[in-house]
């Protein structure tokens, strides 16, 4: 079996095993990141990626650009497996057992991605979360791989109100997600990892439909009232990834990225709130209107 890049590759990962075990076959799986799944999948042999497999009697080539109109997960479930009904299941990793870097509480966050499409673009959208966070008691940090990212005339840089720890190997990046309270992002390979590491993903995006990525432990935040979601309809928007600046729909006008520019930092707030990962009572501060609206938080959700 062959994978692509880390968010798909997490997603297929505990497919592999239960393919082993379905049809009692010896499985090789070639992908990147092979570190991660050796200490879980023991019964599964790794390669490096696109070493060659001759002599195999199946060589299944996992490309997630072929189901771009159903949950992901369930486009290689259906490649390994159909016609067996689908049943979302929940990527494992193992933490590599070292100290935690960071004594206070805080939450993760990234918030670059591979086209401008994929971004929260309401206008510093990320620095209004991120001061309440932060008067709520908790440090906000970065994670991303770039501090700055995109093209000429396009980049997008780290909210400048979060803690840079960008560019981390990623061991580091999964022992800072192990520790955190919960992560915040975007559809993207990091959202993966999170979800992977079993903690609470805030998913803000409105190019995929919310039925795209996974479903289990997700505050997934979206607006379905404006244009959204073509990035999982094939059969109507053609995907350009050489267009970084892909809107099929809305190009050159006013609601270009209106998925996300419709998305308020206080709505995905309130979103937070109701999902009860905070744990005490804290004031939102909406800045120069001079509002302070209190909420009370729920316990944690298992």
């Amino acid at each position: 079996m062959l994978t692509p890049c880390l968010g798909d590759t997490l997603a297929v990962s505990p497919l592999w095993s239960l393919y082993q075990r379905h049809f009692n076959e010896e499985v090789v799986v070639t992908t990147k990141h092979k570190e991660l799944f050796i200490p879980v999948y023991p019964n599964i042999s790794f390669r490096d990626y696109l070493s060659e497999l001759d002599g195999w009697d199946k060589i299944i080539c996992l490309d997630s650009v072929q189901h771009f109109n159903k949950p992901l997960q369930q486009g290689f479930w259906e490649d390994l497996f159909s016609p067996i009904p689908y049943r979302e299941v929940r990527p494992t990793l193992k933490t590599p057992g070292i100290p935690r870097a960071i004594r206070d509480k805080y939450i993760c966050i990234a918030t670059q991605s591979t086209i401008q499409g994929k971004y929260w673009n309401f206008p510093d959208a990320w620095n209004i979360l991120i001061r309440n966070l932060k008067n709520m008691g908790f440090r906000v940090i970065c994670i991303d791989q770039y501090k700055n990212f995109g093209i000429e005339g396009h980049f997008n840089k780290m909210p400048s109100e979060a803690e840079d720890f960008t560019g981390k190997p990623l061991i580091e990046v999964i022992n800072l997600l192990e520790h955190c309270e919960f992560f915040i992002g975007l559809t993207s390979g990091l959202s993966w990892l999170a979800h992977s590491l079993n903690k609470h993903v805030v998913m803000i995006s409105g190019i995929t439909h919310k039925w795209c990525e996974f479903t289990i432990d997700i505050t997934r935040i979206i607006n379905e009232k404006v244009c959204h979601g073509c990035f999982s309809e094939p059969e109507t928007t053609l995907f350009d990834s050489n267009n970084w600046m892909w809107c099929p729909k809305k190009s050159g006008t006013t609601e270009e990225f209106i998925c996300t520019k419709s998305i308020d930092p206080y709505i995905v707030l309130q979103h937070i709130i109701d999902a009860g990962i905070l744990n005490e009572n804290r004031s939102i501060d909406r800045g120069t209107t001079g509002q302070v609206f209190n909420f009370a938080h729920k316990s944690r959700k298992n």
